[in-house]
């Protein structure tokens, strides 16, 4: 690149080590040890969030607002999913002036907080460079679509150029859609 560019064209100070920690979106992502970790302030403002909003009689809209950015604590704590489920819901009743009594989003039924209920249907899917494949294990069901010869060309293109964009990443998720759709 010094070659090309010219010896001034590079900023060392401007580049950064590789590392396998870093934060992202203020959590911290550790990319050797497979984790995701929050920073402990973080935490303890979330804890503070919880404990004020469940000794409070009613909540403005911001502390309900506050309550519904705890979103990502949801995907790691199972029984605050139907907790946030009944904040949105009742989010769209909720005015500028108005104060949420607490009572209406209590009374979660016990069933959340064992293991998520059995999917109703299961299915599998896959994507390969000659179509897409999908099972339907409970109906016995084989769904499946050949990719045609301008389809087939555009991954011969991928692979040769990777801004064509039809990889393998995106042929899986064009499986999901199919198995969605059909």
């Amino acid at each position: 690149m010094v070659t090309v560019l010219g010896p001034d064209a590079i900023n060392e100070e401007k580049f950064t080590a590789w590392c396998t920690r870093l934060k992202i979106l203020g959590l911290m992502f550790d990319t050797a040890a497979g984790t995701v970790a929050m920073p402990q302030h973080k935490i303890d403002k979330i804890k503070t969030c919880v404990v004020v909003s469940y000794h409070a009689d009613s909540l403005s809209r911001s502390d309900y607002r506050s309550l519904l950015g705890l979103r990502h604590v949801a995907t790691c704590v199972r029984p605050a999913r139907p907790f946030l489920q009944r904040l949105r819901q009742q989010e769209q009743f909720l005015h500028r002036w108005q104060r949420v009594q607490l009572p209406l989003l209590n009374c979660v039924a016990l069933e959340f907080f064992q293991v998520l209920p059995p999917p109703a249907v299961i299915v599998e899917m896959d994507a390969s460079d000659s179509g897409l494949c999908a099972l339907v294990p409970s109906s016995k069901q084989v769904l499946r679509y050949a990719f045609q010869a301008n389809e087939r060309h555009l991954i011969e293109a991928t692979k040769a150029r990777s801004q064509v964009r039809f990889d393998i990443n995106y042929r899986e998720l064009l499986s999901c859609a199919f198995a969605a759709q059909v």
